[in-house]
This record gives structure tokens, C-alpha cells and sequence, in this order.
């Protein structure tokens, strides 16, 4: 048998550099597959800290108005993720309205505001998504940053909070305003893992 030729393979110098390096692409190609896929899948909203009134007990969510606001970069009303709780707490049963349907600007409303509405159409329940504040992910990356949301339920047609949660939102490709209205995906998943805690809390 040929020595440089063993079980079909060539063994010259050039030949191993040449598998050495294709060796290294793969390598380096599984392992950005492994990040992407892990970017998929992990979750991109996780919940910080729960609060409930222990003055208050169970009850169901009833009518429902629905009212998301950033006050960073701007005041204006969160109208796409408004939409979102809307749909989804429908698909749960809940008879929920978005302030939006409501508002006759884009302004954060006064408590006055949302009260008078409240009473009006007979609400039973208010709900509150607040963006806290941003913090930065990598300051290398400067469109990649992590939300701070508040959620907070409040019964109708009071002031009383008898339920809150915080939470962080990884985001990635927002500047600026993008944030009032997220991505589909991230505002789904943000949505959908803060019903789950309330189901879990037995908030309906």
C-alpha cells in the first residue's frame, strides 16, 4: 500500500491543512446553528417578581380595559400592544378593549381619564402593561437592549391594585421609538408568558 494513502484518505501536508480547515468551518458553522437555535428557542421574557393583594380574593377578570404606555423614549400609547392582550385574552375567554379603542389621542391618560371610562362601560377589571426603563444588554451592541415591564391589575372602577408583575424583555434591533410597537413574535411571547403567571396565580 502507497505509505502517504491509508483506508482511502490522503495524508499530505496540503491535503491535512485543507481537512484541518474544513474541520474548523464545520466546527465554526455548528456552532453558530447552536446559537441561532438557542436564540429561538430560549424564552425572551422572563418574570422578576409577582405581587398579590392578600386583602382580595379570588375573583374573575370579568370586562376588562386594556392599557399599555411607555414613558421612555416618548409618552404614547403601547396601540399594537394593546391589540395583542385584546386577542389573547379572547382566545382565554376574557372580554377585554384596548384604551385605544377609547383615547382620542396618544397620550398617557390621567387616572381621571380611565376612570370615567371605566365607569361608562361598566369594567370590571383595568389592566396595566408599563415600560419601566431600559437597560442594555451589551454596550458594544447598542441595538440589543432588555425591557422592564410592569403589569398591574387594578378592579374597576378604583384605583386599587390587588395584582402585579415585573418582568425583562430581551429586544434586539430596536432604536429609538421601534419600541412601541414590538415585534409580532416578542409581543406574543411577552403576552402569552404573562397570562400563564396569572393563570398560575389564580388571577382568572
Amino acid at each position: 500500500m502507497d505509505p502517504t494513502v491509508q483506508s482511502g484518505v490522503p495524508s499530505s501536508p496540503a491535503a491535512s491543512r485543507f481537512n484541518r480547515r474544513c474541520g474548523e468551518g464545520r466546527g465554526a458553522l455548528c456552532t453558530l446553528l447552536c446559537l441561532f437555535m438557542l436564540s429561538c428557542s430560549s424564552p425572551r421574557t422572563v418574570v422578576v417578581d409577582t405581587w398579590r393583594s392578600p386583602l382580595i380574593a379570588e375573583r374573575p377578570l370579568g370586562k376588562t380595559l386594556v392599557l399599555a404606555y411607555t414613558l421612555i423614549p416618548r409618552p404614547v400609547v403601547g396601540f399594537h400592544l394593546e391589540d395583542v392582550w385584546v386577542e389573547q385574552l379572547g382566545r382565554y375567554g376574557v372580554n377585554a378593549l384596548s384604551w385605544s379603542y377609547f383615547a382620542a389621542s396618544e397620550s398617557v391618560p390621567s387616572m381621571g381619564e380611565v376612570a370615567d371610562i371605566l365607569a361608562k362601560y361598566q369594567f370590571d377589571t383595568l389592566l396595566v402593561t408599563q415600560l419601566i426603563s431600559f437597560k442594555p444588554l451589551n454596550r458594544n451592541i447598542s441595538n440589543s437592549q432588555v425591557s422592564i415591564l410592569e403589569t398591574r391589575l387594578y378592579m374597576a372602577p378604583g384605583e386599587e391594585v390587588y395584582w402585579s408583575l415585573q418582568s425583562e424583555s430581551f429586544l434586539v434591533n430596536y432604536v429609538g421609538g421601534e419600541i412601541r410597537r414590538p415585534r409580532e413574535r416578542d409581543a406574543l411571547e411577552y403576552v402569552e408568558t404573562i397570562i400563564q403567571e396569572m393563570m398560575k396565580g389564580n388571577v382568572f
